[in-house]
């Protein structure tokens, strides 16, 4: 895993008038630089960007372009938070309930045959009296109520 580097600024420009660079610093600046294209290779950062511009000639600036202005910036900040909050989350916690919610749509999107439609009081009495049914939901209630609740709290206070 790459080591954290912290970035500390340099002096500002003292030789802004000067039409001759220092060699020494120009060397130095060219060593780090070196050592930042080597660590974005070595990442396999430069070889993504080659490959999403020999994909799509104009896509990479069409995605910047749609950056522009405040929703971009909007969306870039979203797409941090949402990061942040999925890093909370553990893989595996988050691969079970993603087959939950995949298994919970399943009979919305396509219902089976089985599914008979029915109306009036009969059947509002058999859901109403379907214990089953409503040990089922009762986790799906509470966890709505921690989301309101989650909602009505103060912003930047969550857990």
């Amino acid at each position: 895993m790459a080591q954290r580097r912290e970035y500390r600024p340099g002096p500002g420009r003292q030789d802004a008038g000067t039409a001759q660079p220092d060699p020494a610093r120009v060397a130095g600046q060219l060593a780090v630089l070196g050592d930042l294209v080597a660590e974005l290779e070595r990442q396999g950062v430069l070889r993504l960007l080659r490959d999403l511009g020999a994909a799509a000639p104009g896509a990479l600036e069409i995605a910047l372009r749609g950056l522009e202005g405040e929703g971009g910036r909007n969306a870039l900040q979203n797409l941090v938070l949402l990061a942040r909050e999925l890093g909370r989350i553990e893989p595996a916690e988050l691969e079970r309930m993603l087959a939950a919610l995949h298994a919970g749509l399943a009979p919305v999107v396509e219902p089976g045959p089985d599914q008979a439609a029915g109306s009036g009081l009969r059947v509002a009495w058999a859901v109403l009296s379907d214990g089953a049914l409503w040990r089922s939901l009762a986790p799906l209630l509470e966890g709505l109520q921690a989301f309101r609740a989650s909602l009505a709290a103060q912003p930047g206070r969550h857990e």
